[in-house]
């Protein structure tokens, strides 16, 4: 997806959390050459968005993941900090 070009994957696990269908790319339902191929047989190459998918792909970068586990840790940090001075006060 980050180069722009739709995936093709079997319907199972993190693809799933990742690929739109149709929109991103297409997946096959069983984990079989037979299911491969005939989708495979009806892919059109020609019926996507690069810039869309790229665009997509983008949510999943590195830079991404670092901004959101920062913000994640910090957030909770502040949730756990906040409930112990809680407690501090209300302990005699």
């Amino acid at each position: 997806m980050a180069s722009g070009r739709p995936v093709i994957t079997f319907a199972d696990g993190g693809a799933t959390e990742t690929v739109v269908p149709g929109e991103t790319g297409v997946f096959f339902a069983q984990q079989n050459w037979e299911s491969l191929f005939n989708t495979l047989l009806q892919f059109n190459h020609q019926n996507w968005d690069s810039d869309r998918i790229r665009a997509h792909a983008q949510q999943f970068s590195l830079d991404n993941f670092k901004t959101n586990i920062k913000k994640f840790v910090e957030d909770h940090w502040e949730e756990f900090n906040h409930g112990v001075r809680q407690e501090a006060l209300i302990k005699p």
